[in-house]
């Protein structure tokens, strides 16, 4: 089951076809089913439940942040996006908040820059943030970094 927002069918199978040419016009080996995500849409998967909202990180397409709540714990991933204080409200009570952190402090539009995660770092009110996405330059100064930062690999408990 892939999951995410409109015309994520059309995305897929696009990719599918662009890396096994040969299979141009035949679907998966194996059952596949979509389901489409707005903003404020909610679905049920298996014992979680997904929330998705709005982040502004493409022009013409829908961008989607989303909370996963499963068994009493709740973890908001901001997806790709710019800073907008609309994190501070879908992060807010969340066990986790993964949020993306492309760069140090160069301008990259689109994308959160670390500068900003700490000008509003006293105002989240979630448990704990952990940062994602991250960039060679965010990499490169990790040890001005006081938050965690995930890597490949990681495992996390949460709750």
């Amino acid at each position: 089951e892939i999951i995410g927002p409109p015309g994520i069918e059309e995305r897929i199978y696009t990719l599918y076809h662009t890396l096994y040419s040969e299979r141009r016009g035949e679907t998966p080996p194996f059952p596949v089913r979509f389901r489409e995500m707005q903003d404020g849409s909610a679905c049920e998967v298996a014992d979680a439940r997904i929330e998705s909202f709005y982040v502004p990180h493409q022009v013409t397409e829908l961008s989607l942040g989303h909370r996963l709540l499963s068994g009493g714990t709740s973890i908001v991933y901001s997806g790709d996006t710019p800073w907008t204080d609309d994190l501070l409200r879908q992060s807010s009570g969340a066990d986790l908040f993964l949020c993306e952190c492309s760069v140090f402090d160069s301008e990259v539009p689109r994308h959160v820059r670390y500068v900003e995660i700490e000008q509003n770092r006293q105002r989240l009110e979630c448990r704990e943030l952990m940062l994602i996405h991250l960039g060679s330059e965010v990499r490169a100064r990790a040890a001005e970094i006081e938050l965690a930062l995930a890597d490949d690999g990681m495992k996390k408990t949460v709750g």
